[in-house]
């Protein structure tokens, strides 16, 4: 999928993937090369982030894994990685 502002504001979208990701310990090991991250493009995008995030965990903010990070250069994941949530059945397809 490709991220296109005009069909979802970039709130929402972040909002999505907090409701599908959690923001503390989402993998067993998450400073491994499984990191959840949110990246942003400039500093409306970082705020909107910063602001969603402390409206989802209130004043709880420890444990948080979910790294806010600047987009850099993107390297595109391997061919089997494209698409991942329709090649595979996890009960996601429809959501």
């Amino acid at each position: 999928m490709i991220f296109d502002p005009d069909k979802v504001s970039y709130e929402s979208l972040i909002r999505e993937y907090l409701r599908m990701f959690r923001p503390r310990r989402n993998f067993p090991d998450d400073r491994g090369q499984y990191r959840a991250a949110i990246f942003y493009h400039d500093k409306s995008q970082k705020e909107t982030a910063m602001r969603v995030l402390a409206e989802v965990l209130g004043e709880d903010s420890r444990e948080v894994e979910t790294l806010l990070e600047p987009a850099e250069k993107f390297y595109p994941a391997e061919e089997y990685h494209q698409n991942y949530y329709d090649k595979m059945s996890f009960g996601l397809r429809g959501r």
